[in-house]
């Protein structure tokens, strides 16, 4: 069936997780830089925006993904994904968070 393409395979294994990764790592990094929790929750359903776009995009037919855009677009957030785990990683403090957040 149609549920089992490859792009429908590539979307499911290679680029849900590594959003999933990625919109974790952001949601670090803005609640490491918010000064109280609903600033950050604010800050982390922005995140979503883009993903939403490229599904309305892919629905409404302006563009098609395919397995081999999937495989770039894997490639390019996995690259991303380094950069702001290791930004999330210095600028995460828990006790700075316990102390400032009210």
């Amino acid at each position: 069936g149609y549920a089992f393409d490859l792009t429908a395979m590539c979307i499911i294994f290679l680029l849900c997780p590594l959003i999933s990764l990625l919109s974790l790592s952001i949601v670090i990094i803005a609640s490491s830089r918010a000064a109280d929790p609903r600033s950050a929750q604010q800050f982390s359903a922005v995140v979503i925006v883009p993903i939403v776009a490229i599904l309305i995009g892919q629905f409404s037919g302006l563009f098609t993904l395919t397995p081999l855009v999937a495989v770039v677009g894997a490639a390019i957030i996995a690259v991303v994904i380094l950069f702001t785990l290791r930004w999330g990683v210095a600028l995460f403090d828990r006790e700075t968070i316990l102390t400032r957040w009210k």
